[in-house]
């Protein structure tokens, strides 16, 4: 879990442009508490007058007046600037970000299971760059993503535009907004102006277009902000113009008539024989997803004691005796009936696995601060980010950088009570919930 941001900015004054990028690099910093870097890349027309670049351990030790000053010199002269920050939170190898390559400047929020395939890098998101910034179509980038097994959030500067894209499911979240009159073009799609532009000219802001891993920052900038759909990806020019292009979730897969397969499936088509047959091949793919996710170091599971943590944590455990990491079993509850007999039964399961089980009652007081960190009402989101708040705050105390979770089980294999009154709309329904699941549960 990384951190990415950053904004283009019709220089004017240097310094207010500076100041957001630092409100901006202060509101993602807890995404990656292990280094913090910018890239600016300084423009004269569509000509790259220089693109600098500093790294530090913390936001402090990067914005100093030794660094305002130098900025202010270099970009004398220049009428246009993208600043790209990055936190980061590392897994694989400790490489700061931005990462540069002669015009090219590239940061991510990335777990790629087959980095190694993918060529010589020193870790995924290095990888990461080397694929993307091969691209020169639109045909190259649609290629990309089927090259891909992970999951994503990057943002890249090449050839003058911005390129901001996220895996097709969309785990990693990327927010964005496009400023002052800016329009966004997607086919036939009429033009759509910012919310927020009476705001920015009254505030008197040159930024053109903003984008980051966090929706809260935005919106304590004054901007609304809008979710990027994961099977589009975005092309923004250096006056803010952006071209989006949606790809279906069937052809990215390579699956024609992927819709139809779950519209038009019936439990009761299924004979004993068929059932086992797709049994097994589930078991292997539930085993391959997993051991993929495990990491080199000790990890987590967010255990609810259901049955979709409960099965992750039997195969994580299995993997994890084999690779050598120890593996702990974090769970959140409230001080409810139905919770504490929840919260038994995790224990029941903990206890079978041999695996232990670090718990934590979750505040009436937290309820704020998650709707603040979310910034959503949504009861689903409210009720997941309680949870997964409060958990993954036990797991860093214990060192933890990775957790597991069984979140979208219920949505592709049809776990709500609701769905066995309609078995005619199991298959429409599932396929409409991993659309939609980065809107809901993500």
């Amino acid at each position: 879990m990384c951190g990415i941001a950053g904004f283009i900015y019709k220089l004017g004054n240097i310094e207010k442009a500076l100041r957001i990028a630092e409100r901006l690099h202060r509101g993602i910093r807890h995404r990656g508490r292990e280094a913090k870097g910018i890239a600016i890349i300084i423009l004269k027309g569509k000509k790259i007058v220089d693109i600098l670049n500093a790294y530090a351990r913390n936001i402090e030790e990067l914005y100093t007046k030794e660094f305002y000053d130098i900025i202010k010199r270099k970009t004398l002269g220049a009428d246009r600037i993208v600043i790209m920050l990055h936190s980061l939170h590392s897994v694989v190898n400790h490489l700061a970000q931005p990462l540069i390559d002669k015009d090219k400047v590239f940061v991510s929020n990335c777990e790629i299971y087959n980095w190694k395939k993918l060529g010589r890098a020193r870790n995924d998101a290095e990888a990461l760059f080397r694929v993307v910034k091969k691209y020169n179509t639109h045909r190259d980038l649609h290629d990309l993503v089927k090259l891909l097994d992970g999951q994503y959030a990057l943002a890249m500067f090449k050839k003058s535009k911005l390129l901001l894209m996220r895996d097709p499911i969309g785990i990693n979240p990327l927010w964005y907004s496009p400023l002052e009159h800016r329009i966004v073009i997607h086919g036939k799609e009429p033009y759509l102006k910012a919310l927020n532009k009476k705001e920015l000219r009254r505030k008197g802001d040159n930024t053109l277009f903003i984008f980051s891993s966090e929706k809260s920052v935005l919106i304590k900038l004054g901007i609304d902000p809008r979710e990027l759909n994961p099977r589009s990806y975005l092309l923004v020019d250096m006056d803010g113009f952006i071209e989006r292009h949606y790809t279906p979730l069937s052809r990215i897969l390579g699956l024609r008539g992927l819709d139809k397969v779950f519209r038009e499936y019936l439990p009761e088509e299924l004979d004993i024989a068929t059932i086992n047959k797709h049994s097994s091949t589930l078991q292997e793919l539930l085993i391959k997803a997993v051991e993929k996710r495990i990491p080199n170091q000790d990890f987590g599971i967010l255990f609810s004691g259901g049955l979709d943590s409960a099965i992750i944590a039997l195969i994580a455990k299995r993997i994890a005796e084999r690779k050598g990491v120890k593996i702990y079993l974090f769970t959140a509850y409230t001080n409810t009936p139905r919770a504490l007999k929840e919260l038994e039964h995790a224990k029941e399961l903990a206890k079978i696995l041999g695996v232990e089980l670090i718990k934590q009652e979750v505040k009436q007081g937290d309820v704020e601060k998650i709707i603040k960190l979310i910034s959503s009402p949504n009861p689903v989101k409210i009720e997941v980010g309680l949870v997964t708040y409060t958990a993954t705050l036990l797991a860093r105390r214990r060192g933890i950088k990775v957790m597991l979770t069984g979140l979208g089980a219920d949505d592709v294999f049809i776990g709500y009570n609701r769905q066995r009154k309609y078995p005619f709309y199991l298959g429409r329904e599932s396929y409409a919930n991993l659309l939609s699941i980065y809107e809901k549960d993500l």
